[in-house]
């Protein structure tokens, strides 16, 4: 049986603050996306170690939903790619009210199951959207608890479309004026932040 296969491109620019590129984003008229706070709390395998096979696993709140989400192993190529499937669902505390602290029956399930949490990444973060050659590229501004001021150019596709989607990525940095990629991820960073 073949899995279903679709990629996450992006690229991640550590900037001093939003000023710069905002004002790039105005110019350029983007399509505003609105703004929220994420919290993605990531688990460990019972009998993997995902530092060493490259993969993650978290739940992501926003609001009252949730989104499970597994990421492989990043893919060799100019830009960060990798697999990426995602299972979103709505959730509610215990006594049917929205809290956004609430832990959904998925997280009980992991938990049974033996994953572990192992740390909690938490954002504030405001997209905005532009299509390149009818590839939708969402750009997001990320101010990350402990980490500082982030830029995020991503998109998602199939591998057949990889090539033409990291066109589209390189493409906006350029217009945003940002270089110097790096390829850590939020949790990376964090965990060397504790080391």
């Amino acid at each position: 049986m073949t899995l279903p296969c679709n990629l996450e491109i992006e690229q991640k620019f550590r900037v001093e603050d939003f000023h710069s590129v905002f004002a790039k984003i105005v110019e350029l008229s983007y399509v505003d996306r609105g703004e929220i706070e994420q919290r993605d709390e990531y688990y460990s395998h019972p009998c993997r170690n995902f530092k060493k096979t490259d993969e993650a696993l978290r739940i992501r709140y926003e609001g009252n939903q949730a989104i499970l989400t597994y990421k492989g192993p990043k893919l060799v190529g100019p830009i960060k790619s990798r697999e990426e499937l995602e299972w979103p669902f709505e959730y509610r505390s215990l006594d049917g009210n929205q809290d956004s602290n609430a832990h959904p029956p998925i997280d009980w399930l992991l938990l049974r199951l033996g994953f572990q949490q192992v740390a909690t990444v938490r954002k504030h973060r405001k997209w905005f959207q532009l299509l390149v050659d009818e590839i939708k590229v969402m750009v997001s501004l990320d101010q990350v608890e402990q980490l500082g001021c982030f830029i995020e150019i991503e998109s998602v596709c199939v591998d057949s479309q990889r090539a033409a989607h990291e066109a589209a990525i390189l493409f906006v940095a350029n217009q945003l004026g940002l270089n110097n990629p790096i390829q850590a991820s939020y949790l990376g960073m964090l965990k060397k932040l504790e080391q």
